[in-house]
């Protein structure tokens, strides 16, 4: 969906860009049609109409995406219009300003290959020296008034800064949009990398990371913290009961429930299957105990519709804090077997480390 998204927005930007373009060029071959009728030269006049034409028909192609083909039929105009406008006028006219103008755009076109932007830029300049030698080493087919010819002249150059201020403007624009979508694109990944799919809590391999840095914080500044593991009880039975779909949802709904439970700094992970470790910063395991059976209550309290049923859940809890000389490990696993000995007393309990220590 992202994908298309992005599909239709480049479409959008690069069919808004050569529409403009061609406006442009529309534009400038009407202006320089009436010029060459008030100048009596007429063989331009009509090369310059054929001008237009070609722009309009190429204006309408761009709704059908023929943007490549488009941009070779305006390659083959410029070329053609500029060497018979500069031999007709001469080289002082200023038509090979519009080669320098065309540069650009072969690049900004999604060409299959780069090769084919240079090959095509290449021939450009190939046609700017040939234009060049041609029209300065022979006279001018058609003489203009000086005036006349310096407003020509200008209105060429005019023209040329004005179509590559616009493409400049539109590349650095294609550029922080281009910046902005790679960012998301990143920020999207980062997620995916570091959340479990079906609850949308952190993965394992995050919350790896987070009890590595409480765990420097702990031996550097002695900063207590605790862990709950979470165990939805009998969930093997309600799957078999109801089917996976509702064991889903239930486990989706006791994770949401858990979010809203804790607070901001507090860090929960979905363990593996339905088991679920929660890292509390700054936290005694009295307080921890607390908070776990506040989840405990919550979940215990609650009904989860599925179809013609309301199914309930309980959850056991093992807790541990940190301690001189464990090792995050050692805390998983305390707090690990402090769940299994409230699943062995009856399940839908809490029971911390300084529990079995007694």
């Amino acid at each position: 969906m992202h994908l298309k998204k992005n599909q239709s927005s480049n479409y959008i930007r690069v069919s808004t860009l050569y529409k403009v373009l061609c406006i442009m060029c529309i534009l400038m071959h009407m202006f320089l049609t009436t010029f060459f009728i008030i100048t009596d030269i007429y063989s331009l006049m009509i090369l310059n109409l054929i001008s237009i034409l070609i722009y309009l028909s190429s204006y309408l192609l761009i709704k059908s995406k023929q943007f490549v083909f488009v941009t070779l039929v305006c390659c083959v105009e410029i070329v053609l219009n500029v060497m018979v406008s500069s031999l007709f006028l001469g080289w002082n006219s200023g038509f090979y300003f519009y080669l320098f103008a065309f540069v650009p755009l072969c690049f900004y076109c999604k060409f299959r290959s780069t090769t084919t932007r240079f090959f095509i830029v290449n021939l450009t300049v190939v046609f700017f020296l040939a234009t060049y030698f041609i029209s300065t080493n022979t006279k001018e087919l058609f003489t203009i008034a000086y005036y006349p010819k310096v407003v020509l002249y200008l209105t060429n150059a005019f023209c040329c800064f004005c179509s590559l201020s616009f493409l400049s403007y539109i590349y650095t624009k294609t550029i922080v949009y281009e910046t902005s979508i790679l960012s998301q694109s990143n920020k999207e990944l980062e997620v995916l990398a570091n959340t479990d799919p079906l609850t949308g809590l952190l993965n394992r391999r995050s919350m790896m990371k987070a009890l590595s840095e409480i765990d420097i914080k702990y031996l550097s500044q002695n900063t207590k913290f605790s862990l709950i593991l979470l165990d939805i009880d009998n969930f093997k039975v309600l799957n078999d009961k109801y089917g996976h779909e509702c064991g889903d949802l239930v486990l989706k709904k006791i994770c949401s429930e858990i979010k809203i439970t804790l607070r901001q700094d507090d860090v929960v992970c979905r363990w593996g299957g339905e088991e679920i470790l929660i890292l509390l910063p700054k936290t005694e395991i009295y307080d921890a105990k607390n908070v776990a059976n506040k989840i405990r209550k919550r979940i215990e309290d609650m009904s989860y519709p599925y179809k013609d049923n309301n199914v309930k859940a309980t959850l056991t809890a093992g807790l541990s804090c940190a301690a001189e000389g464990f090792s995050i490990s050692d805390l998983i696993n305390q707090a690990d077997c402090c769940m299994y000995k409230g699943k062995a007393s009856g399940k839908n309990c809490v029971v911390s480390i300084k529990e079995i220590d007694k």
